[in-house]
């Protein structure tokens, strides 16, 4: 019999550079793009939802609050006067969390440690 020994396939993979992982978080962290950079997808694409809803509410709130200021009635509704609060806050603790991943994450989605 003819007998073949087995070869064992061993694939080398580069881990992507943490420095290009920190500077894409610290500038572009809003959009996710780190997150889309280092292979989790999921968290890049919630955070560009958050990012928008943040903005939104705090862009539609502050327009409202300033076109009922600006009427002759001074009654703003709460909702409207909470909504750029709300908005804000949620791009706080977002940025917040984003400063805490680049700190903290070592390895992409695939478990490869940056280098």
């Amino acid at each position: 019999m003819n007998q073949h020994p087995q070869q064992q396939v061993i694939y080398v993979t580069q881990g992507k550079s943490r420095v290009a992982y920190i500077l894409l978080g610290l500038f572009f962290g809003g959009m996710g793009l780190h997150d889309f950079y280092a292979g989790f997808a999921g968290k890049g694409l919630l955070k560009l939802i958050i990012s928008f809803l943040g903005i939104g509410f705090t862009f539609v709130g502050s327009l409202g609050a300033v076109a009922t200021f600006a009427s002759e009635t001074a009654d703003t509704p709460e909702e409207i006067a909470l909504m750029p609060l709300f908005g804000l806050c949620l791009l706080g603790f977002q940025s917040l969390y984003i400063l805490i991943q680049i700190c903290t994450v070592s390895k992409d989605a695939k478990g490869v440690p940056f280098s």
